[in-house]
């Protein structure tokens, strides 16, 4: 069914030592990498990650199983659709949804950074 789909989107997720959960999509894991290797925070769609907190990444196969349920009732519609109604309203699956980005429209800087005037 959706497989080979799924064997080629990455989605991962975050898990920190205070054991929250950070979910991540596929271009959101090198800005986690390249905040571990020089030690800073990392600005995801969901959170900000401090790297010294993290305990774990690993690959998000709760988003994966969504997918695969979702994917299983569209195609379970178009079956009962063409059966019935000859395919006149068949859905379509898009392929998994990317996050929202929970810092959008803030715009953001770093506590105590100075302002363009040299203001903090």
């Amino acid at each position: 069914m959706n497989e080979p789909y799924l064997k080629t989107v990455r989605v991962y997720k975050v898990i920190l030592s205070t054991k929250t959960e950070i979910k991540l999509d596929a271009e959101e894991i090198q800005s986690v990498f390249d905040a571990i290797q020089r030690g800073g925070l990392a600005k995801v769609k969901q959170g900000v990650i401090n790297p010294s907190y993290i305990a774990a990444i690993i690959e998000d196969e709760e988003r994966k199983l969504e997918f695969l349920r979702q994917a299983g009732d569209v195609e379970r519609h178009n079956e009962q659709d063409t059966r019935y109604s000859g395919g006149k309203n068949q859905k379509q699956l898009k392929g998994l949804v990317p996050l929202g980005d929970i810092f959008e429209g803030y715009p953001l800087r770093a506590i105590g950074a100075p302002k363009k005037d040299g203001n903090v």
